[in-house]
């Protein structure tokens, strides 16, 4: 595969322009995975630099800040990678050997789910024998008040509830020389 046929695979992933003079987010990742991939198929910086109109030194930042990329730029990385490194291998056995490995690793991995998804049905939690041994004491109206005041709101309340995303672990500013505020000290 060429820089050029990589440019146009991440240009039609993204579905944006990644040659341009901008510094939106969605570009500069999108370049980095470019950079990435460009490496891993042995070019130069210089001629991934090129096809994407930066210079070797940018070219160079983005393959080593990698790391900075969402969660969706590293999906579209891992996709693409995988079609590079199979395009890679000329030999067709090359290439079934590939997919056969992985056939099996997936497999493995099912088999091994299934497993846990069986085991975790079979046996009914610590919890939940607690809460029904709790419950079964109970008669039908205390039972009926329960499942109105308690449990309806805590289901809707659940259902609504919106997960946070985890911040960014962010360094701060090292100071090296002393400083007059008191506070920075």
């Amino acid at each position: 595969m060429t820089l050029e046929q990589l440019k146009q695979e991440v240009e039609r992933r993204y579905g944006f322009e990644i040659s341009g003079q901008t510094r939106k987010r969605k570009v500069v990742y999108a370049r980095k995975v470019f950079c990435k991939l460009g490496r891993l198929m042995e070019y130069t910086f210089q001629d991934i630099g090129n096809t994407i109109g930066v210079n070797h030194c940018s070219a160079l930042y983005h393959n080593n800040t990698f790391y900075s990329v969402e969660s969706l730029d590293v999906k579209i990385y891992n996709k693409i990678k995988t079609y590079c490194t199979i395009k890679k291998k000329k030999n067709t056995k090359d290439i079934i050997l590939i997919l056969e490995e992985k056939e099996e690793f997936y497999k493995s991995k099912i088999k091994k789910l299934n497993k846990k998804i069986s085991e975790l049905e079979s046996e009914p939690s610590s919890e939940s024998q607690f809460i029904s041994k709790r419950i079964d004491d109970w008669d039908f109206e205390t039972k009926s008040e329960f499942i109105n005041t308690r449990l309806v709101p805590f289901e809707r309340l659940v259902k609504s509830r919106v997960m946070r995303k985890k911040p960014l672990a962010v360094e701060g500013a090292k100071i090296e020389r002393r400083v007059k505020n008191p506070f920075l000290q």
